[in-house]
């Protein structure tokens, strides 16, 4: 069974290639005043078919038929399509996804070599057909030097011809470039075959088989094959942003049209951690689906770390994050920004006093890995009363710190909705304000800003960061 995308590419190549191909016949018969083919003889012999007439002795002489020059002319192109599902239908259409001109030239050299199979009714029948629709004429009207030398001078022309045929072929699959594209971005990666088939839903034979393609084309060797896998070469390095450019643009340009239709399309990945940027992230996604229910919002979660690094990397388009100070390679935003507060459990020191720092540095401490926000304030802390506390508790939630110093474990850092809202219950006392102030940023890479999707959900972040944002208790997977 034909599919539509065979057929469709059938149809294009086919059509394209035989009308360069006339093209060059024209040429040679204004140019160079060789004879060219009479299409309208071609319907003639089409139309006699319908009275069971298949051999004519000379076809320029038999009985004209109604609409002969449209038959032959149709029958024509009808050929070059059919030619191009003998070359598509094999395996399955495996040739749209992994062109090669060397089938291509093998199916045209079959068409060619076809009529000089060593039967002779069938030489015979093809020779007086080809001189009778290149001229008109019978081969009796001929020199016998000319009968013996025609069918080769035709077959000359012939190869000259296909050749400029099948050099059109490759232009009818310029389409799969763009995957073989996406395959070489995916695969460099990955740094793994299996891992990009996964991702592109093919085959491992077929990712292997577009980078091949892509290397043959190029003439340059993208990858290092290795025992663990594929590194990119000096040269696929080289390479590697200007394809991702070419990808980019592509998806900028069917976006843009699917813009031009009035509906804004596509996939938006956004990354958030778990706590402070609920409330906003909460409001950015209901405006989201009420100005753009065509636009698929895809969420991934992290602490402030890996959604920047997300970011940084490209897992992610746009994402919310704490930190002191923005990454400065990224556009960012401003949202929000909080203090730190030291919390005790109740009792444990005097509220009324400064604190004692070497005191304090004897009571267990509950932090957060060094990579989040709370954790470079708590090593500003130290740094600054020059103390680093004898016993620490490593925690990754900001609601098991403040269960922690709740449950009378230890002392840690609350960011302020969440420690003046447990000062307020009386689960814990505040000694105070870190000397940083914590900020929660939207961030995008640069390069990324023009994205219809992107642009859209950055003017709706601007148009919220300036409305009030009522914070709850912030927490985050720190």
């Amino acid at each position: 069974m034909i599919e539509l995308q065979q057929l469709t590419a059938a149809i294009l190549i086919g059509t394209g290639a035989t009308l360069v191909m006339d093209l060059w016949v024209w040429l040679l018969s204004t140019v160079f005043k060789v004879p060219s083919m009479s299409f309208c003889l071609v319907g003639r012999w089409i139309g006699h078919m319908r009275s069971g007439v298949f051999r004519h002795q000379s076809i320029g002489k038999a009985t004209p038929q109604t609409a002969e020059c449209l038959m032959g002319w149709v029958s024509h192109y009808v050929i070059g399509i059919l030619f191009a599902l003998l070359l598509i239908l094999p395996n399955d259409g495996l040739w749209l996804q992994n062109p090669s001109l060397w089938m291509a030239l093998l199916v045209g050299v079959a068409t060619l070599v076809f009529p000089f199979f060593p039967d002779a009714t069938r030489l015979r029948f093809w020779h007086s057909s080809i001189q009778n629709t290149f001229t008109g004429k019978s081969p009796l009207e001929k020199s016998a030097d000319s009968q013996r030398f025609w069918p080769w001078l035709v077959f000359v022309r012939s190869v000259i011809r296909y050749a400029i045929n099948l050099c059109v072929l490759p232009f009818g699959v310029w389409c799969v470039d763009i995957y073989q594209l996406k395959t070489f971005v995916t695969v460099a990666a990955e740094g793994s075959i299996t891992k990009a088939s996964e991702l592109l839903f093919l085959s491992q034979p077929a990712v292997s088989a577009h980078i091949k393609a892509l290397e043959d084309e190029l003439g340059l060797q993208l990858f290092n094959r290795t025992a663990k896998g594929m590194s990119l070469s000096a040269q696929g390095l080289a390479l590697l942003t200007k394809a991702e450019q070419l990808l980019q643009l592509q998806k900028e340009l069917l976006l843009d049209a699917k813009r031009l239709k009035g509906e804004l399309h596509g996939c938006v990945r956004l990354g958030s951690n778990r706590g402070s940027s609920a409330k906003l992230l909460g409001q950015l996604l209901n405006q989201l689906s009420t100005l753009y229910p065509q636009l698929d919002i895809r969420m991934h979660y992290g602490s402030s770390a890996e959604i920047q690094q997300a970011i940084t990397q490209g897992k992610v388009d746009a994402g919310f994050y704490t930190s002191i100070k923005p990454d400065q390679a990224l556009h960012h935003i401003e949202v929000d920004s909080y203090g730190i507060y030291i919390a005790a459990p109740p009792a444990w020191v005097n509220k009324d006093t400064q604190p004692d720092w070497q005191q304090l540095a004897q009571l267990p401490w509950v932090l957060p890995e060094p990579d989040t926000c709370c954790g470079r304030a708590a090593a500003g802390l130290f740094a600054s009363h020059a103390f680093y506390p004898e016993k620490v508790i490593k925690v990754d939630q900001e609601q098991m710190t403040r269960a922690l110093i709740a449950g009378a474990v230890g002392i840690g850092l609350l960011h302020a909705g969440s420690a003046l809202d447990a000062e307020l219950k009386g689960e814990v006392q505040l000694l105070g304000q870190t000397d940083q102030q914590v900020k929660l940023w939207f961030s995008c890479q640069p390069d990324r800003m023009q994205q219809p999707q992107l642009k859209a959900v950055i003017e709706l972040v601007q148009q919220l960061v300036v409305q009030p944002i009522e914070c709850d208790t912030p927490s985050e997977n720190r």
